[in-house]
């Protein structure tokens, strides 16, 4: 039987576990709206991209700060000092790249615009006789077999449209872009592309040397060989496909066109568009991340209560559950308690009153200037980022407020010139790959067996895109005309300026004009 000291000891200790069980309710309580709080006022700020990719003051620097000076052996071997003297420095940086293309809309949207402009639907590559040769037979049959190989080499490669424009990605991306040739037949030539980290040094230069026959020692950093002194030169690409040293191949400059951006001629490996503004589409991309993030947090807050002092734990209790017209329960997780949320509906239009001491404020969206600051600062990083591009801040941020479109497209504006001048960049490389191709045919005994020099002294290949700036219909019209009259202008180019297709233009006026009925030829009297 229990004496009342036993009795006692049992009350005290139910009141002491009551104490603690309201004790531990409130301080959770306390630490959920410290956490809310923490959240509003951005203590707690989400990295953009998580752990930083690279350990970089700015951009990445495998150097440290001590990079100032310039030296004679900075460029030896197709080096980068500061930026690179090893293939995995490169594609380090060649990795970021990467990494900022596919994880960053304001790039995604630079590239995609820019090739828009530079590519447009698509170059049109036309092979014709010189123009000393123009009545040369040889030639004239030259050529339009030349054209028939062109056509069937790169529709079964979907050049139009497809890779002609993934070639102009890859080089902005990566900084350059690596395709070859297989010599397989007089009309069959296969296209190779080789991703660029596959251009490796060998393992063993003077075996394999030994192995092609090459009568001399070669520089064969960052898998490209070249003459020591000569490095802007290169002789051939040794490719490893499976990264093992085993599944490798060889092609010489015959049968391989590197195009590299941004770089001096006798630096071996190009680098990204993205490697300036490296720095700041991080730091953009961040501070729109949190921004965004913070928004999210504070869009969730209706409203906030403020009570009077001396409140307890306990009258907030009692006045929600008075409050409210239903209940929720959230499911325990792992280690953890079940919750329950009590709910309240509030009709549209209704009055809430409010007892004395209790006041309602605005929730945070109330504020109308609260992140006005950081997204001026998120624009001005835009801006800098078009700046990497000569590119209206619109182009890549989509806001058209402060956009005046036709005056970002006439001839002398920055954006168009530049555009103009990486256009005829990509006319000039896409000229060496289907001279590429031309040669391979040749080395298979296509244009009668006569040697690629030959083919060159008498046949040309145009490559042609859609005209850039924006100009007066009417204004252009007469230009041209008065261009194709005067002999310095052909009515192909004419016709790809108006942005029709050639071959189709031609076929429509041959066929209108055997349609058109003959004169009457007069009757002798």
């Amino acid at each position: 039987m229990s004496t009342a000291a036993d009795l006692k000891e049992q009350r005290d200790a139910l009141r002491e576990q009551v104490e603690v069980a309201s004790l531990e309710r409130e301080l959770a309580q306390l630490q959920e709206q410290t956490q809310a709080i923490a959240l509003i006022n951005s203590v707690v700020l989400r990295e953009a991209w998580g752990e930083q990719i690279i350990d970089r003051p700015g951009q990445y620097n495998p150097f440290g700060n001590d990079t100032q000076r310039s030296a004679i052996l900075d460029r030896r071997d197709g080096d980068n000092y500061p930026f690179w003297v090893t293939e995995a420095q490169h594609q380090q940086i060649t990795g970021l790249a990467r990494w900022i293309h596919g994880s960053q809309e304001i790039a995604i949207s630079a590239i995609a615009n820019l090739m828009h402009y530079v590519i447009g639907d698509g170059f049109d590559i036309q092979a014709d006789p010189k123009d000393k040769f123009a009545d040369d037979a040889e030639a004239q049959s030259w050529a339009i077999e030349a054209q028939d190989i062109l056509d069937r080499v790169l529709d079964s490669w979907e050049w139009w449209g497809d890779l002609e424009q993934e070639l102009f990605t890859r080089s902005r991306r990566d900084g350059e872009f690596f395709i070859g040739v297989e010599p397989r037949s007089s009309r069959d030539v296969g296209l190779i592309l080789p991703d660029p980290p596959c251009i490796t040094e060998p393992e063993n230069a003077a075996r394999l040397e030994d192995h092609l026959g090459i009568g001399e020692s070669l520089n064969w950093k960052y898998g490209i060989a070249t003459r020591d002194r000569d490095t802007s030169t290169p002789l051939g690409f040794f490719c490893d496909w499976d990264g093992t040293g085993t599944g490798w191949e060889f092609y010489d400059s015959r049968h391989m066109v590197h195009a590299k951006l941004n770089v001096d001629r006798q630096i071996k490996r190009g680098l990204s568009d993205f490697y300036a503004p490296s720095g700041t589409l991080e730091k953009g991309g961040k501070l729109f991340s949190n921004l965004m993030h913070g928004s999210a947090v504070q869009a969730a807050i209706a409203y906030v209560r403020e009570h009077a002092q001396g409140t307890t734990a306990d009258d907030l209790e009692e006045m929600a559950a008075a409050r409210s017209t239903a209940t929720a329960t959230r499911p325990a997780g792992p280690g953890g308690r079940a919750q329950t949320t009590r709910q309240r509906k509030i009709e549209a239009g209704q009055v809430v009153d409010v007892t004395a001491g209790l006041k309602y404020t605005p929730g945070p969206l109330g504020d109308a200037q609260r992140g006005a600051a950081f997204m001026d600062i998120v624009q001005g990083a835009i801006r800098i980022v078009g700046a990497r591009f000569q590119m209206p801040e619109y182009m890549i941020s989509g806001d058209a407020s402060n956009a005046n479109y036709a005056s970002s497209l006439v001839s002398e504006a920055p954006f168009t010139k530049s555009a103009e001048n990486k256009q005829n960049y990509y006319k000039r490389t896409y000229t060496k790959i289907m001279w590429l191709i031309l040669s391979a045919a040749a080395e298979k005994g296509a244009f009668d067996g006569a040697p690629v020099h030959v083919l060159k002294r008498k046949l040309k290949v145009a490559v042609e895109g859609a005209q850039i700036a924006s100009r007066d219909p009417q204004i252009e019209h007469t230009i041209n005309q008065a261009e194709y009259a005067a002999g310095i202008r052909s009515r192909r180019s004419w016709q790809i300026a108006a942005k029709l297709d050639p071959d189709e233009q031609d076929a429509q006026i041959k066929q209108e004009g055997a349609a058109k009925p003959k004169p009457a030829e007069s009757q002798a009297e």
